[in-house]
């Protein structure tokens, strides 16, 4: 669904966010280098809510992925928030999204689609795409989050795309 919106004498297009692999990468065609970087800066497994008036939830604390990456704890205070059933929610809410590390992986390689004509081949901003890497037998699949074309006049294939598991700054 693509909805068009008229904002200020421009155009802005909103589409719905797809969840299949809408782009592919591998060695030996059209990925050259790669690189990964993971921020735990953001990240916290134990949260500490505090609501309105010093309210708390009745465990103190959320947990998400303690055994994973230990006990990394966070307290925060909101006090737009009056309920414990509201304070428990927006606990969830946020533990949901700061229990894993920021993942950002880092891709050389060449956009194809002009020259292949497979849609397969499009490097779209936004959109999933998985990156095989079969000597380590995985493939990642994350979101494009940024494209950069050096010479897009003089190199239109060669592109940098960073892909990463937040799509806050999509």
């Amino acid at each position: 669904m693509v909805r068009l919106v008229f904002i200020h004498r421009k155009w802005l297009y909103i589409t719905t966010k797809k969840s299949g692999v809408d782009s592919i990468m591998r060695p030996g065609r059209n990925l050259r280098t790669i690189s990964k970087t993971i921020d735990k800066s953001q990240m916290f497994t134990r949260f500490y809510p505090i609501g309105a008036d010093d309210l708390h939830i009745d465990s103190n604390y959320v947990d998400k992925n303690t055994n994973l990456y230990g006990v990394v704890s966070k307290v925060e205070t909101d006090n737009s928030i009056s309920t414990k059933a509201e304070l428990t929610r927006w606990a969830n809410e946020r533990l949901a999204k700061h229990a894993e590390p920021t993942v950002t992986i880092d891709v050389e390689g060449l956009e194809l689609a002009d020259a292949t004509g497979e849609t397969m081949d499009r490097l779209t901003l936004g959109r999933i795409c998985a990156v095989y890497l079969p000597e380590f037998g995985t493939t990642i699949q994350e979101r494009i989050t940024e494209l950069y074309y050096a010479d897009k006049a003089h190199d239109r294939e060669s592109v940098t795309i960073t892909l990463s598991n937040r799509q806050d700054d999509v």
